[in-house]
């Protein structure tokens, strides 16, 4: 039996990363295989070379002024985490859970394109979409955790001891408008949580109901660091 991958998806200090470890606590470890996301695992084998190229600038979001080279070494390491871990345990019927995927690669990489280039982020993210499909995999079910923004960036930047620039601050403005706008377009395989309108409690249940219940109702559309990603 094939097992599924699932994506947990959101902007920086919306609570994806609190959530996983939660489900990680919760769900049965034998079934599930939780998946970091890229800043977590920058300083191991392959993935670390790639990292100390993206973030050679210092930028939260990898932004190195070149954007084309950047898409390709996040799709690397996406590519090289999925045919090492993450494929490997969806052939042996797991299921993976995974802090991002695709779909932040493409809609922060739409960004700094439309920086880079101009034109509307939108455009190049449905772009990266139809590019990468066939080098990443895409997500049977994502998980887009929502809520009040300013929160969100109050709370990462306690956590990481450091404050967003101006500049940063709109990329992830930009990014929450278009991870709602990417969720409606592909509604089959996303679900929405505001984390605002429930309590911790209710929303890993409603966690584990989304998870547990996808285990009747593969969804497969097209073949999802803390970049903060």
């Amino acid at each position: 039996m094939k097992g599924k991958l699932i994506t947990l998806e959101g902007i920086s200090g919306i609570g994806k990363t609190y959530f996983s470890r939660q489900l990680e606590n919760t769900l049965d470890k034998t079934q599930y295989l939780f998946h970091k996301e890229i800043m977590d695992e920058r300083h191991k084998g392959i993935n670390k070379q790639i990292f100390s190229i993206l973030h050679s600038t210092g930028s939260k979001f990898f932004d190195t002024g070149n954007p084309k080279m950047e898409t390709l070494l996040i799709a690397a390491k996406q590519a090289n985490d999925e045919e090492n871990a993450i494929i490997p345990e969806l052939h042996l019927g797991k299921t993976v859970i995974s802090d991002r995927g695709l779909d932040s690669i493409c809609i922060y990489q739409g960004i700094l394109f439309a920086k880079k280039y101009g034109n509307n982020p939108l455009e190049y993210t449905l772009k990266m979409y139809d590019k990468l499909k066939g080098f990443c995999l895409t997500p049977d079910r994502t998980i887009l955790f929502t809520g009040n923004i300013q929160k969100a960036i109050s709370r990462a930047e306690s956590r990481d001891a450091d404050r967003y620039t101006s500049e940063e601050l709109q990329i992830l403005s930009m990014a929450s408008n278009l991870y709602l706008e990417i969720a409606k377009r592909k509604s089959d395989r996303f679900c929405v949580i505001n984390v605002d309108e429930l309590n911790n409690n209710e929303i890993i249940d409603k966690l584990v109901k989304e998870i547990e219940s996808g285990d009747s109702k593969k969804v497969y559309i097209e073949d999802d660091n803390e970049r903060n990603l």
